[in-house]
């Protein structure tokens, strides 16, 4: 064989070769972009779970917390108030957080304004219902009293 059909073999086998490889490159971040995409839609439909869960719990959990605010101090009284306790530091541990509420800047994303008061102007003065949220989803807006800005 000549050696000019030998270096048009060898050229058309090295280009060949960089095709695959290239089309191997394109393959495998196509890959790694959808491992990445199917585990961050894992983590949301986690989340949404979550979410959809807390948002059961909650009216319990003011429906406890009510209670305790006005039960008598006995022992019975100290035993509920425990479990409300546990309960709150359980949700706290699966990601449910308390949104910050007096003293806060309002935050229509965060706080729904019920009632307005004199004091510092969009600043919360009072919870009357607790928010909560999971990461930066929010759950259930907290229902604030608000400054007007009036002193």
């Amino acid at each position: 064989m000549p050696k000019k059909d030998l270096s048009k073999k060898k050229s058309k086998s090295n280009k060949k070769d960089a095709e695959l490889h290239e089309q191997l490159l394109r393959v495998s971040a196509d890959f790694e972009n959808f491992r990445k995409r199917a585990a961050d839609e894992r983590t949301e439909l986690r989340e949404q779970i979550k979410v959809e869960i807390f948002e059961k719990i909650l009216p319990l959990l003011d429906n406890f917390s009510r209670a305790v605010g006005c039960s008598p101090d006995d022992q019975w009284s100290r035993g509920v108030c425990q479990i409300f306790a546990n309960l709150e530091n359980d949700l706290t541990e699966l990601g449910l957080q308390k949104i910050a509420t007096v003293g806060e800047k309002f935050n229509s994303q965060k706080h729904e304004a019920v009632m307005m008061e004199k004091g510092e102007q969009d600043t919360v003065l009072e919870e009357l219902q607790p928010g909560w949220q999971v990461g930066k989803r929010v759950v259930r807006v907290a229902k604030v009293k608000v400054g007007n800005g009036e002193k």
